[in-house]
């Protein structure tokens, strides 16, 4: 993965990384209003800045030659923001606008 991501076809990478962190992200945005009524707009704006922020920490992880562990670091994103989809969805199906 760290040659493709230092050749040419770099964006392809990056696509493939994307929609997999798509794959990812939006179970756990669905499990996380599964009793909530946010403004679909706004899960889906959640849903994105989730993916891009994911795709971004493993490419950062490639570009620093996989010297850190980015499980690791990726588990530990997610221990610090657990609650937070939610609170921020919460906070979407209670505005009017």
């Amino acid at each position: 993965m760290t040659n493709l991501y230092r050749s040419d076809r770099r964006e392809l990478l990056h696509d493939y990384l994307y929609k997999n962190a798509g794959i990812i992200v939006e179970p756990y945005i669905r499990n996380e209003i599964r009793d909530l009524k946010p403004r679909p707009e706004d899960v889906k704006l959640l849903a994105i800045l989730y993916q891009c922020a994911l795709t971004e920490v493993v490419e950062r992880w490639l570009e620093s030659g996989v010297d850190i562990d980015a499980q690791a670091v990726v588990k530990r994103i997610g221990e610090f923001m657990n609650g937070t989809a939610r609170e921020a969805l919460s906070r979407s199906a209670s505005l009017n606008n």
